[in-house]
């Protein structure tokens, strides 16, 4: 219940949200981009959109929306293709928030203030008239935490996105010289590398760190370094229950949505449990539709937690194996309160 004072204010994320709802009203006004979401695969969508002049509309806000945020990456790795390179994931946000009829992010921030403002009253009236203005002091100097949290993630992707491209045009001269395959080998090399010689060829190089990186993300990291403490508390709490961590306050039942990136969010349907590893930004918009959260990873500052709480909806944190112990489809309720998952089926 703390973390809730800390909530409300506006921030980077919530702004591209509310640029991607609205892109989501102009495509459920306009009946020939509706179609083409409901018939077309993820990677169809765009091509047929720009071949129809009676969604020039929708097509130009959208490429305006890329322009402005061209250099948006999915995540904090390199190796996440930007919004530049690959519309298609915006665009599948888009679409899940028209077939969602999602609620919209005016609405979602009216609602994280109101949940600030009854924290605060519960808190003032728990304690004692002397502490009030020291409380209120407190609220105060938090008051912005969301926002700089939010901002830093956002320009944290920005960042990411902008080095992978300068990395990419980089790689287009070493395959034009005939030293790497593809643009992203320059992803797997140093400064050292390229400078060492101006003709070598770096294609062994590359080939023996991809699979070096390709073995490195098979790893599956721990869940803390050094001594667990309260952690090992989160372990499982019955055959058909399990502990996490509490992130987000409230109970709800729904619909197990197994998801590895925002681009499957057009399979989630409105009240839906999102289960996935780990959220950036780039999942806020599907916060809108979900109807609670479950993560593998994360604490109670972490990035699903503090937007679960910004929309409303309960979530539940650090679940280790949730992606594997939860099946898809599956009825799950979750309690944020506690913490506590409950299969069914």
């Amino acid at each position: 219940q703390a973390l809730e004072v800390t909530q409300g204010g506006d921030n980077a994320s919530q702004a591209i949200d509310g640029e991607i709802w609205t892109l989501a009203q102009l495509a459920r006004q306009t009946p020939i981009v509706s179609t083409i979401f409901a018939a077309s695969e993820q990677d169809e969508m765009l091509p047929a959109l720009r071949r129809e002049q009676a969604a020039t509309a929708f097509v130009t806000a959208f490429d305006a929306l890329i322009e402005r945020h061209s250099a948006r990456s999915q995540g904090w790795d390199l190796a996440l293709e930007t919004w530049r390179e690959r519309p298609e994931a915006p665009l599948s946000l888009i679409r899940a928030q028209t077939a969602a009829k999602s609620v919209s992010p005016d609405a979602m921030s009216a609602r994280s203030a109101e949940l600030r403002a009854a924290a605060i009253d519960r808190a003032l009236s728990a304690l004692p008239a002397s502490t009030h203005e020291t409380f209120r002091q407190t609220v105060a100097e938090v008051k912005g935490y969301v926002g700089v949290r939010e901002g830093r993630a956002y320009w944290q992707m920005t960042l990411t996105g902008a080095v992978r491209g300068l990395m990419l045009r980089v790689g287009e001269a070493l395959v034009a010289g005939g030293r790497v395959d593809r643009a992203d080998d320059a992803l797997f090399l140093t400064p050292d590398d390229l400078s060492a010689s101006a003709t070598s060829d770096l294609r062994p190089l590359v080939h023996e760190r991809r699979q070096a990186w390709e073995r490195w993300k098979l790893l599956v990291t721990p869940l803390v370094i050094g001594t667990p403490g309260a952690i090992a508390e989160l372990a499982t709490a019955g055959q058909e229950a399990f502990r996490g961590a509490p992130a987000s306050r409230g109970e709800v039942t729904g619909t197990a949505r197994i998801l590895s990136g925002p681009e499957d969010g057009a399979r989630l349907k409105p009240g839906d449990i999102l289960v996935c590893v780990m959220t950036t930004p780039a999942w806020t918009p599907l916060f809108g539709i979900a109807g609670g959260i479950i993560t593998e990873t994360g604490g109670a500052l972490s990035h699903p937690a503090i937007t679960a709480r910004e929309y409303g909806i309960p979530a539940v944190v650090a679940l280790q194996g949730a992606t594997t112990r939860i099946r898809e489809g599956q009825t799950v309720t979750l309690n944020g309160g506690t913490g506590v998952v409950s299969l069914e089926g």
